[in-house]
């Protein structure tokens, strides 16, 4: 009944701060990734996509002639989607509503 109690977090450990927990090792290769000018990159995508966006971060991380032809193929074919700021949006519904 005292498990009952508690909780989904039952018998858990305490939340640790982020970064509390990772090895000297994970530690040493993120600064190795810095150092090397590249960031890490967390993304979603559909299985059958996944191998061939891991080839195009290969190519692009090494940063030589194919890189480069690559992330310029990539920049004309791929259009920057980026919308409006939620607060430009905002304006322009305002803006709609005032006609």
């Amino acid at each position: 009944m005292a498990d009952e109690l508690r909780g989904h977090g039952a018998g858990r450990r305490h939340h640790q701060a982020p970064g509390a927990v990772m090895s000297g090792s994970l530690r040493a290769h993120r600064q190795r990734l810095i150092e090397a000018g590249l960031r890490r990159l967390e993304v979603h995508a559909r299985p059958a996509d996944a191998q061939l966006i891991r080839h195009l971060a290969r190519s692009l991380a090494r940063d030589d002639r194919e890189g480069a032809r690559l992330r310029k193929a990539l920049e004309a074919l791929v259009p920057d989607r980026k919308g409006p700021s939620f607060k430009e949006w905002q304006a322009s519904a305002d803006d709609s509503d005032e006609e």
